[in-house]
């Protein structure tokens, strides 16, 4: 996963969170996000490919579930910066927009999709024509927010 946010689509890894992995991209257009969503989603395939592959030919005795991720993009401002306390500090973003991707995320389940996307993602994005987008629902609220948002998913 770090390789597909970090050496092929020029995201820089925050921090790993328990199970997942906070990145950040460049301001200038979303695209690198969006690449880096597919390419970990694909990475992800061919990992569930070659794990039942194994199963399949008898290397492995116990039954290997599928590795399924969900995966939330969200475009806004951030600061980055040092917080904690002299026993424990840490460098992170913060920010609302960091709420909204987690809550992203989190609907993921609910929607059965790999990646959503925000309408703020969308609408800065270069070359939009390169992804598949697919309009999930133009109105929904996420906890801790009073304004709906819009969100697409992106088929890879």
């Amino acid at each position: 996963m770090a390789k597909a946010i970090d050496d092929e689509a020029g995201g820089f890894i925050d921090k790993y969170i328990g199970d997942a992995i906070m990145a950040l991209f460049d301001d200038e257009a979303t695209d690198g996000a969006l690449k880096a969503a597919s390419l970990m989603q694909q990475a992800l395939l061919k990992f569930n490919y070659e794990r039942t592959a194994s199963q399949r030919q008898g290397r492995t005795q116990n039954s290997l579930a599928k590795i399924a991720v969900g995966i939330g993009i969200h475009r806004g401002e951030v600061v980055m910066g040092t917080i904690g306390f002299a026993c424990r500090i840490d460098s992170t973003v913060v920010g609302d927009a960091v709420n909204i991707a987690s809550r992203i995320e989190g609907l993921t389940k609910q929607y059965k999709c790999g990646i959503l996307i925000t309408e703020s993602v969308v609408s800065s994005l270069q070359y939009p024509e390169l992804f598949a987008l697919r309009l999930i629902d133009n109105a929904v609220k996420v906890k801790g927010k009073d304004e709906a948002i819009a969100l697409y998913e992106l088929q890879i």
